[in-house]
């Protein structure tokens, strides 16, 4: 485990009463620094044990944490890396991410830039492991180009209304 990420539920668990509210804090403490670690794959299941005594309980979290993952963006000037990473709700989604993962990223991020009017915008995304530290790198290139512009705007189809009535209306 990546150091610190046992003390994150260890820490705040001991001496506490054992209650499913606990188990959710411990869950969700364990899952987050797993995850801020690059683990998004990671998966926490937390019970409890009997211990020496019917009154005391071990608080047991299973893990599974699969490969861990860096995310590098270049070419991004319209968005940050963590606007990009907020899409995929890498800390509060509760289900593990799997291989499709980075395929919703890089089509989030495209709509991302064709909201804001970058029509051209060009994502691509690349993938490397280490074989000694098993990390899998993303590396998304983006080439935003320039925003698109409406030079002119054309009404087709009507017949019932003048092109001034039309103009009215939308004003």
């Amino acid at each position: 485990l990546p150091a610190g990420v046992q003390d994150r539920c260890a820490g705040s668990a001991v001496d506490r009463i054992a209650s499913e509210e606990l188990l959710r804090e411990c869950t969700a403490a364990l899952t987050e620094s797993l995850r801020s670690e690059g683990y998004i794959a990671a998966r926490v299941e937390a019970r409890y044990e009997p211990y020496i005594n019917q009154q005391q309980r071990v608080l047991v979290a299973e893990l599974s944490v699969g490969d861990p993952v860096t995310f590098v963006f270049e070419g991004n000037t319209v968005f940050s890396a963590a606007q990009f990473l907020d899409t995929i709700n890498l800390f509060k989604r509760k289900q593990a991410f799997g291989r499709n993962t980075i395929n919703i990223l890089v089509e989030n991020i495209d709509r991302m830039y064709r909201e804001a009017g970058y029509l051209f915008a060009a994502i691509s995304q690349q993938r490397e492991q280490d074989p000694l530290t098993r990390r899998i790198s993303y590396l998304i290139r983006i080439n935003e180009g320039e925003p698109a512009e409406v030079t002119k705007v054309e009404l087709q189809g009507n017949e019932n209304l003048s092109v001034k009535r039309i103009k009215q209306l939308i004003k």
